[in-house]
């Protein structure tokens, strides 16, 4: 079977686990169905496919078009009159990542480089990448962010329906509201849209180009041309589908195996950082004018695409969700590898002298 029709099967397999969600009524169906069927999928193979990251690419430029299509023109001021909070913010997840990282090296047999870029609360693919160009098992560190994100998206998926009074919000992708008149002309165009953006961020590389392009452009076309509401439903569903293939794609066996080796101390260290995150999210709520939902999809480390995605389903402010989101990324990719590998330099020199 060649790798294309090996990654049409993978997305036929994802449909029926999005479709099955849907029908059982659960919270975001078309992501978290889609991502149970392929981490189930690829567990069973014996030669597991990785979805390529082009998928991923793909799927974030669709979202950022549905964030844009529901973009608010306040977002401006509420975002500049958050400067304080942000950068309190910034630095509690900073020091959260980095107790995480030295938590995580008490606990472990990891040495303490793969403990703390495991805890750095980035982006997953440029934590493995410096993780593996500093020596860090960047296999460690690739499962540990796996299933970081994918703990946090199913916890957000359950709990943010719940908080905001809706238990069945995440039934729906993109609203009931989306009549057949957007599915049959809308969602070719903002397709196209998506499809643009993913090739621009292919010529013009830069952190997250597809998804902040497609943000982009989905402001700059629904304000000119489109004027809706919200995306259609069936374009939500497709970016959360190829969204969920992607990240289920990363549980094979040999993943498995490493978290199971791991399991209890890297469910410790991520139910701790959870928690923590739930924390300092809730006193972002007390100390802004965001809501309670908002601010926790705002500001814990579950990837700007997955989390802007819940809020795009339950009606919150997604512009901030993306935005702040956005500005972590952003923040820890400048600052934090350089911290992590300071501090991962000065535990691995403790260890030696303990040795010696």
């Amino acid at each position: 079977m060649t790798a294309i029709r090996r990654l049409l099967f993978t997305g036929t397999v994802a449909a029926i686990g999005g479709v099955s969600f849907f029908l059982l009524g659960l919270p975001l169906p078309f992501l978290l169905g889609a991502m149970s069927a392929t981490a189930l999928l690829q567990t069973l193979r014996s030669d597991p496919l990785p979805a390529p990251q082009s998928v991923t690419q793909f799927a974030q430029s669709l979202i950022g078009v549905s964030i844009g299509c529901s973009f608010s023109l306040s977002f401006y001021q509420s975002l500049i009159g958050l400067a304080v909070p942000l950068i309190v913010y910034l630095l509690s997840v900073m020091v959260l990542g980095l107790v995480s990282g030295i938590l995580l090296f008490k606990l472990s047999d990891l040495d303490g480089m793969t403990a703390l870029f495991c805890c750095v609360p980035g982006g997953a693919s440029e934590m493995i990448s410096y993780s593996e160009a500093y020596g860090a098992d960047s296999r460690i560190v690739a499962t540990y962010h796996t299933a970081r994100i994918v703990l946090i998206i199913v916890s957000m998926t359950f709990l943010a329906p719940w908080l905001a009074g809706s238990p069945s919000a995440g039934s729906t992708a993109g609203g009931a509201g989306n009549s057949l008149d957007l599915f049959a002309f809308w969602t070719p165009v903002l397709l196209v849209i998506g499809t643009l953006a993913w090739w621009l961020s292919t010529r013009i590389r830069f952190r997250a180009a597809s998804f902040l392009l497609a943000v982009l452009l989905g402001v700059i076309g629904n304000g000119v041309l489109f004027h809706l509401d919200k995306a259609p439903l069936t374009f939500t569903m497709i970016g959360q589908m190829l969204l969920g293939i992607s990240v289920g794609s990363k549980f094979d066996r040999a993943t498995w195996i490493r978290i199971v080796r791991l399991g209890k101390t890297m469910m410790l260290v991520m139910m701790f950082t959870l928690l923590i995150s739930l924390g300092i999210g809730y006193l972002f709520y007390r100390v802004t004018s965001a809501g309670l939902v908002t601010s926790l999809l705002a500001t814990i480390p579950g990837g700007a695409a997955e989390m802007a995605t819940i809020a795009l389903t339950l009606g919150c402010d997604v512009t901030l969700v993306a935005a702040i989101q956005m500005i972590r990324l952003f923040t820890m990719f400048m600052v934090a590898p350089g911290m992590t590998i300071w501090l991962g330099r000065r535990l691995a020199a403790r260890e030696t002298e303990g040795k010696g």
